[in-house]
């Protein structure tokens, strides 16, 4: 888990707000006992949060407050950890620039991250296409339209996403990803049953019997 630790130096007013549980956009808090808490709501894993207090000169109080916490976000942890940090050590009450508008729980802050590395695998493939759709022509012999209707079907797709969007909220998000990871999978295996029609209609018998056998 990460750690950050403070040590603040105040008057006995300003030290009694860190015995409050915390309520901002980043986490909510609950006591766990004396200067103990933990998160009821927020994007961790786990949270941890004690304060301990010391007299200081001229009756003021140092407040020594360490924060534990792990970011409950395959993936993009080691990006959002050091800002996390950062914030929960200035104890902001405003919204950072990094962080949504809306206190997530630890469910959508998963479910936030996997959609995210699953759009770095469509963004991958929507970029990919374009680059490899003429040598895929040359390959099976097509023509400049069959490239247009390839490249319309994509913007198709694009268009078939924001329609299962709207669905989504009416029938249950996770019918309509089941529905569209179906659908994907019966794609991909049509497009490798074309694949290998065409390798095996183009290679001569001689090849085609010991590369099958394998």
């Amino acid at each position: 888990m990460a750690t950050v630790t403070t040590v603040t130096t105040c008057d006995p007013d300003a030290a009694a707000a860190y015995r409050v549980p915390r309520d901002c956009v980043l986490v909510l808090e609950r006591a766990d006992g004396e200067g103990r808490f933990s998160a009821d709501e927020g994007p961790f894993d786990r949270y941890e949060r004690t304060v301990t207090e010391a007299p200081g000169p001229d009756g003021s109080v140092e407040v020594t407050e360490t924060v534990s916490f792990r970011v409950a976000a395959p993936l993009w942890r080691p990006l959002l950890t050091w800002p996390m940090r950062r914030a929960l050590a200035q104890r902001r009450t405003d919204v950072p620039w990094w962080a949504p508008p809306d206190r997530f729980d630890t469910h959508t802050a998963r479910t936030v991250s996997l959609l995210c590395i699953g759009m770095i695998v469509t963004g991958y493939l929507g970029a990919i296409i374009g680059q490899t759709a003429t040598f895929a022509s040359d390959e099976f012999g097509t023509s400049d339209r069959a490239q247009g209707f390839l490249f319309a079907a994509v913007r198709l797709g694009t268009l078939l996403t924001l329609l299962m969007t709207t669905l989504a909220d009416r029938h249950g998000r996770r019918r309509l990803l089941l529905i569209a990871r179906t659908m994907a999978t019966g794609t991909r295996g049509l497009t490798k049953l074309i694949l290998v029609n065409k390798w095996t209609s183009n290679t001569p018998i001689s090849m085609k019997i010991p590369t099958l056998g394998r």
